[in-house]
């Protein structure tokens, strides 16, 4: 098995070989490429090999990536870019494993920008994580190509990629539509609403509440009270505090109004709030 663009579908066929010098010889490459995309692969390699020696040089592995993804994970973006601009695709490939999960503003774009083009196996492959963990509606097209992938994982990063863009980018522009001053347009908007599950309209809302932007946030709070039921309580818990003191209120908000409609975990819920949050200063 020679070094240079090995995939993920032949490490795990080499890690399945009866041959302990070919399992030996996979996990020696995923260690020198430090390939953090095959940290699944390893977890599950693990609970099969029987051999003390490749289990503790597995674990010695597993160790390094997930070394190299807390110490990625330090580096600012702005030292990562020059490497995903590299023309070499090996220095390319070293940025995206060390992007591989990071969620950020911007990332996808940067992604598109400079590695949509990127045609490996193991780039097709980050890049399908990444964009899945970064929903941006111009990844679109890419994702829909990587859909087509032959490998299963990138197929499913590819698909869960999608769902993401729908949910988090293009139905809330939909749920925005509900706060729109036209009569007509907000009635039109609650009918295209209601053939919409209410999963993935909270999953919707909670992407605009867990946003860094303000304005998305606050459109969240803002929504809340055309969704009132007790299953938004999960959502109003996690945003009660919300570092954005309007996205806050708004929850508390909404929180209020479910306990006066009598519905008992908004009322546990405020009374919970009400002891965590300390008194007036005097």
């Amino acid at each position: 098995m020679a070094d240079q663009n090995v995939t993920l579908e032949q490490l795990r066929h080499a890690l399945a070989q009866p041959n302990a010098a070919i399992r030996k010889r996979a996990l020696a490459i995923i260690f020198n490429e430090v390939k953090i995309e095959a940290a699944p692969l390893l977890e599950e390699y693990l609970g099969k090999e029987s051999d003390p020696a490749l289990q503790g040089l597995a674990f010695k592995v597993l160790e390094k990536l997930k070394s190299f993804r807390e110490s990625a994970g330090q580096v600012p973006m702005e030292r990562l870019t020059p490497l995903l601009q590299n023309p070499d695709p090996q220095a390319r490939l070293l940025a995206l494993r060390a992007i591989a999960t990071r969620q950020a503003p911007q990332l996808a774009e940067t992604v598109l920008r400079h590695c949509a083009s990127d045609n490996s196996p193991e780039s097709r492959a980050l890049v399908a994580k990444i964009l899945r963990n970064n929903p941006h509606p111009a990844a679109a097209p890419l994702l829909l190509s990587l859909a087509g992938s032959d490998v299963e994982s990138v197929r499913q990063d590819a698909i869960e990629g999608i769902l993401a863009i729908i949910n988090q980018c293009l139905l809330p522009e939909i749920l925005k539509t509900l706060l729109d001053p036209s009569p007509a347009l907000k009635m039109r908007a609650y009918q295209l609403i209601s053939n919409i599950s209410r999963v993935n309209l909270l999953d919707s809302i909670g992407a605009l509440l867990d946003s860094s932007d303000p304005e998305k946030s606050r459109l969240g709070g803002k929504l809340l009270p055309s969704f009132m039921n007790p299953d938004l309580i999960p959502l109003l818990s996690r945003n009660a505090t919300h570092r954005d003191e309007e996205t806050a209120a708004l929850c508390r908000r909404t929180i209020l109004l479910l306990a006066q409609k009598g519905h008992f975990e908004a009322v546990q819920l405020l009374e919970k709030l009400s002891k965590e949050t300390p008194p007036p200063s005097t």
